[in-house]
């Protein structure tokens, strides 16, 4: 449901407070002010979704951060995503990560845990 030429960036991971979706979607919001062919899909449920629903209207960028909710195949996901963000704060086995790279898409991620493991710089 975007525009042919916008970029997609996206995140799969419950909403915890670990997971740090809020800093993705204040990253996000500065992003915007360069950007504005570009979409967040943030793909999950949990206990901090309403805090990053608010904290998007707050930012006024609501129109542009897509709540999709959970969807237990991630990499469905994934595959529709221009790049996969990966923003925890701790991290064990990121399994998000690794269904992003399994759909050939590039990640961005926070070197947390397990995440070191899997990604190398470049």
């Amino acid at each position: 449901g975007v525009g042919e030429h916008t970029v997609v960036v996206g995140c799969v991971a419950r909403f915890r407070p670990e997971k740090n979706q809020a800093s993705l979607i204040r990253a996000f919001a500065v992003a915007l002010r360069d950007v504005q062919n570009a979409v967040l899909v943030l793909v999950g449920d949990g206990e901090t979704e309403l805090a990053c629903r608010s904290l998007a209207r707050s930012l006024g960028i609501d129109g542009y951060v897509r709540f999709v909710g959970a969807d237990r195949e991630g990499a469905r996901a994934h595959r529709a995503f221009d790049v996969s963000v990966l923003p925890s704060l701790n991290e064990g086995s990121p399994n998000s990560v690794i269904e992003a790279m399994a759909s050939a898409r590039p990640v961005i991620a926070t070197d947390v845990g397990g995440v070191g493991e899997v990604i190398r710089s470049g």
